[in-house]
This record gives C-alpha cells, structure tokens and sequence, in this order.
C-alpha cells in the first residue's frame, strides 16, 4: 500500500494504513468535528501507530516560521510540542468516540528539518502526552512516542520505507 501526504511517499506493503486527516467529505475518514488529526493511521493485529508528518527540511522555512513567531528555537520546539499533543489527543478522543478496538497506540512525529535537532522534544512529548500506566490508570493513552527524521523511520521501520517527493 503507497501513501502519499504532506510531502512523503510510504510503502507500507500489505499492512493497512490510511490517510486520517482527510480533506475530502466524502471520504469515511473525514472528520466534521472541530478538532485535530493526525495524518496518518498504521493499523496492525496489536496495535496502532498514529502518525503525524512535518516538513521544515527547507532552512529557509523554518527561518520564516521563527521570524513571524518572534519567538527563539526554544520556544519553537515548544510550540511544535503543543500542536503534535493537541493532534494525539484529538485523534485519540476521535478513534475513542468510533469505539474503535482497543490496542495499543504509539505515536510517530515524522519531522524533517533539515539539520535543527528536535532531541529533546520526544522526552518532552513522552511526558505531556502522557505516555504510560500512572497509579490510578488500567490502560495507557499511548504505549509510546518518538520524533524521527526520514532516515530514522526508514532504520526503524524498514519495511515501510519512506522517501521524500519531489516538489513540481
């Protein structure tokens, strides 16, 4: 099965994956709500990947993002830290409200950006999410979570293999 979204072509092979975000209204995953998604979901027989995709390879971008924001790097990874919660929790809430199959979830944030080091917004993330049992929990909301680049993805997953497309 090939995906392609926000600028990343996926190979997931027999495995079932599917756009999440979906745009189109006549899709089954369009959602009405006002809430966020994440753009992709990988579903396996014991769990779920949620997996949400960014692209700030080009310096020039990123540049442009923290100029307009006036904000530093700090508070950039910062930023980008609340909008990829605010999609894990959305879309949990979402696959919660479809009574979907309890499994496992793990979130994926797939971000290219190009040689800025996002190192410390997974520990950040992990504990925002939350990631995890605490005391009182039966379940966990996500079993895990990791940022990667593309070349991580494709050392992690290697059977899902993604490339960047090119731009016309």
């Amino acid at each position: 099965m090939i995906l392609e979204q926000d600028g990343f072509r996926f190979d997931f092979g027999t495995d079932r994956a599917f756009i999440f975000d979906e745009k189109d209204p006549i899709s089954p995953h369009f959602h009405q709500a006002p809430m966020k998604a994440v753009d992709l979901i990988v579903e396996l027989e014991d769990r779920y990947y949620f997996v949400e995709l960014k692209d700030y390879s080009n310096p020039l971008t990123w540049n442009e993002i923290l100029t307009n924001r006036r904000q530093t790097p700090e508070e950039m990874v910062n930023w980008l830290k609340e909008i990829l919660k605010s999609k894990f929790r959305d879309t949990f809430l979402y696959r919660w409200a479809e009574i979907v199959p309890e499994k496992d979830v793990f979130y994926i944030c797939l971000i290219d950006t190009g040689a800025f080091s996002l190192g410390p917004l997974t520990n950040s993330l992990r504990r925002e999410l939350p990631v995890g049992l605490h005391d009182d929990w039966k379940r966990a909301i996500a079993k895990n979570c990791f940022v990667m680049n593309p070349e991580r993805w494709n050392q992690t997953f290697p059977k899902w293999k993604v490339e960047k497309m090119l731009e016309n």
